[in-house]
């Protein structure tokens, strides 16, 4: 009876294994299975894209078909826990876009100032060398400009008939001293007048012999700045010989653009470099700020004076300075973010903010105000505020994640349909899409009065526009400096009579702030500063051709082109030519970019 009861239990206890292993080959089994494919399914619908071609879609990873950058996932919606107007990006898309964030800190602003100016003369330091009598120069010691000369040095020896009669009437009055003092005191005065010292004088009185040329001696110490005479010249009492500057203290002046005005101050330190000089600094402070701008740079002049015992700066060359200083307003705590943050489309800036700390990935983009430029750094007027955390890098991969999604981006700030990408090659743009695109460039579309002359002006100034641009593609730093020094050069010799009041007020702002970017452009040595201030003599022209009809010497057609990866946010330029030739990369993409043609 035991034994069969044993044998019952070993029975139910192996049934009871066996079921359990029976479910788990089937049901657990069956469910890795289901996670595994969950898992794959998760890898499967998971979409790559480019972030400069939308358009391209993949569902593995790599490297964009039309560019060759590497393929970013594409993020996905999350409307519960954000906006509905942000776009999300996972962990793996950030890292793979290289989005990166930083908390906005506000303080006071300090700014490198680089400026540029000229050593010039110190004008308190600045003599005449006069001639002190009548006469004719018979020998002259000092022949060119520049040539230094010492107090007291004989300058030249000159032939006076009148301090010959001088003389005698001087030797006269010798013969009556004793009877007649007064007549010989103002014989002798005479001569001391002409300049004649006691000692030539007491000499002819010994000597009695009369002297028919005399020497001219410097009554000033320096260099030669000018020299008024040459040998044989018949001078006047009073005549300029030499302009003579002592440089043992010299000015060094530097440019200050309306724009950087206010980060300048007296007392600021600044320290410069010449050229000739490039291993050695040199430094000074502020003393004077002039108040009055310059009307052909459109800048005032801030000075430095420097001593200069052993001559080592020249008058006349070019310095390059740097000013650390502080903005000058009221506020001491602003909003500073790095460039890199924000993408400049003309007249709107906008940054992308992360809607919280605990919604991290979640972004939206946001317009501001930006205020002066500090180096790498913007001070933010309006906008974000002090704690907002923005993309600081990885920026235009955001918005491109946008576009897809159709949220408010750069290009579309009211969101809509995903956009369609962008071209490398040549395809032409949709002149609807390019006037929205560039509808912030242009402002209010209006039409000022001009006359047929006026236009033909206009038109061989964007003639001068396009040797620049042809210079920016040839990357060469040098012609793009001197098609700018042409063009400025041109733009002062535009004829403004006969533009009507208005117009010809409308047409002095555009000038002035030509004068201002093609300065940038001539002042610059970088490649990169002269294509930064061509999109803005873009953006610039742009709009005065909106406002102003051109007249060409032949029927020349205008085309508008447009590259959304310069200059990290896009840009624009002008063409004669419908196919792409991109001032901004030069031969590294020459191609990239897209062209309308321009309708007035």
């Amino acid at each position: 009876m035991k034994s069969l009861l044993k044998k019952q239990i070993w029975i139910y206890i192996a049934i009871l294994f066996g079921g359990i292993g029976l479910g788990w080959l089937f049901f657990g089994s069956n469910h890795n299975d289901v996670a595994s494919t969950h898992s794959q399914e998760d890898v499967k619908d998971q979409v790559y894209t480019c972030s400069m071609h939308p358009q391209i879609r993949s569902n593995e990873p790599g490297n964009c078909p039309l560019c060759g950058m590497e393929l970013i996932p594409v993020g996905t919606s999350n409307e519960e826990n954000g906006s509905p107007m942000a776009v999300y990006m996972s962990e793996t898309a950030m890292e793979l876009a290289n989005v990166k964030t930083q908390k906005v800190s506000a303080g006071a602003p300090e700014k490198n100032l680089q400026l540029t100016g000229k050593i010039e003369v110190d004008e308190r330091k600045v003599r005449t060398q006069s001639i002190h009598f009548p006469g004719r120069i018979e020998e002259l010691f000092v022949n060119f400009t520049g040539e230094e000369i010492f107090k007291g040095q004989l300058l030249a020896n000159v032939y006076s008939p009148e301090l010959v009669t001088a003389q005698e009437e001087f030797m006269e009055a010798i013969q009556i001293k004793e009877e007649n003092p007064e007549i010989y005191e103002a014989a002798k005065k005479k001569l001391l007048n002409w300049k004649l010292s006691v000692q030539e004088i007491q000499k002819l009185e010994q000597s009695k012999n009369i002297k028919e040329t005399f020497p001219i001696y410097a009554d000033v110490g320096g260099y030669v700045l000018e020299k008024n005479i040459q040998l044989g010249d018949y001078v006047q009492k009073g005549s300029s010989m030499f302009l003579v500057a002592d440089l043992s203290t010299v000015w060094v002046m530097f440019d200050v653009f309306e724009k950087d005005l206010e980060w300048v101050h007296q007392e600021d330190k600044i320290s410069f470099t010449v050229s000739s000089i490039p291993d050695k600094q040199f430094g000074g402070k502020i003393s004077y700020i002039d108040p009055v701008f310059d009307p052909n740079t459109r800048a005032a002049k801030a000075r430095v004076e420097f001593k200069n015992p052993s001559g080592v700066l020249k008058p006349k060359q070019f310095v390059a300075g740097i000013l650390e200083t502080k903005i000058s307003n009221d506020k001491t705590n602003n909003l500073v973010v790095p460039k890199s943050a924000v993408m400049w489309t003309g007249k709107r800036s906008v940054v992308y903010v992360q809607i919280s700390d605990k919604q991290k990935g979640h972004f939206k983009m946001r317009e501001v105000t930006l205020g002066p430029s500090l180096g790498d750094f913007y001070i933010i007027e309006k906008g974000i505020s002090e704690g907002d955390i923005i993309a600081v890098s990885g920026a235009f991969n955001i918005d491109a994640a946008a576009q897809l999604e159709g949220k408010s981006s750069m290009m579309n700030p009211e969101g809509g349909p995903a956009m369609t990408g962008h071209n490398h090659g040549q395809q032409k743009m949709d002149s609807k899409e390019v006037n929205h695109q560039h509808k912030m460039n242009s402002g209010k579309s209006f039409r000022s009065n001009s006359t047929k002359e006026f236009a033909e002006q206009l038109g061989t100034l964007v003639s001068n526009y396009m040797n620049i641009k042809n210079a920016l593609i040839d990357g060469d730093v040098e012609l793009t400096k001197t098609a700018s020094n042409h063009f400025e050069s041109f733009l002062a010799e535009i004829d403004m009579t006969q533009l009507d009041k208005n117009t010809h007020k409308n047409w002095m702002k555009h000038q002035s702030k030509f004068k201002e970017i093609s300065n940038e452009i001539i002042k610059t040595s970088s490649m990169e500063n002269a294509r930064i201030s061509f999109s803005k003599l873009s953006n610039q022209l742009i709009d005065v051709l909106k406002e102003f009809n051109p007249k060409f010497k032949t029927e020349q057609a205008i085309f508008i082109q447009h590259c959304p990866m310069a200059l990290d946010s896009g840009a624009y330029w002008l063409s004669f030519n419908e196919q792409i030739e991109n001032p901004y990369f030069g031969q590294k993409m020459l191609k990239c970019g897209s062209s309308t043609r321009f309708k007035f």
